[in-house]
């Protein structure tokens, strides 16, 4: 008897690789390492203290925050921690938020010059304080200490 394969029976395909570890292991690092290599190299980029203080930077909000008005003087309270003032608005960077401040220093010396046809010194020195309210107003980034107070 011959070993022949039965007639209507495919012979099964002979594997291009075996099995057997080595022919694993060089498969592996003919694709496994270079991309390893890639990623490590990657992993140390991201990991960098410039990459970690620009992303930090990235997520860091600001605000406009406003000191209280003492009630009877309505002089703007800046000796009070920055914890206790009232934040106006939020923002996503610095240059957004001192342009916000300006405006509303313009807003309020607008509504000043309007009011100089007055003569009513009652709102002369409003005007005046809330000048001088808007431009005590400091622009905060959103991780600032001060924020949390003692």
């Amino acid at each position: 008897m011959s070993a022949r394969p039965e007639q209507g029976r495919a012979d099964k395909p002979k594997p291009l690789l075996t099995d057997s570890e080595p022919a694993r292991s060089c498969i592996a690092s003919v694709t496994l390492e270079p991309m390893l290599a890639r990623l490590s190299m990657i992993s140390l980029a991201l990991n960098s203290p410039l990459v970690r203080h620009a992303a930090a930077l990235a997520l860091v909000g600001w605000y406009l925050m406003i000191p209280p008005l003492a009630q009877h003087t309505l002089k703007s309270q800046t000796d009070l921690p920055i914890s206790q003032w009232e934040q106006r608005q939020a923002f996503d960077s610095a240059q957004e938020c001192e342009t916000s401040k300006a405006a509303l220093i313009r807003t309020y010396e607008d509504n000043a010059t309007k009011n100089e046809r007055t003569n009513d010194d009652r709102m002369k020195n409003l005007d005046e304080r809330l000048i001088e309210h808007a431009v005590d107003g400091l622009c905060i980034a959103t991780d600032d200490p001060r924020l949390k107070g003692k």
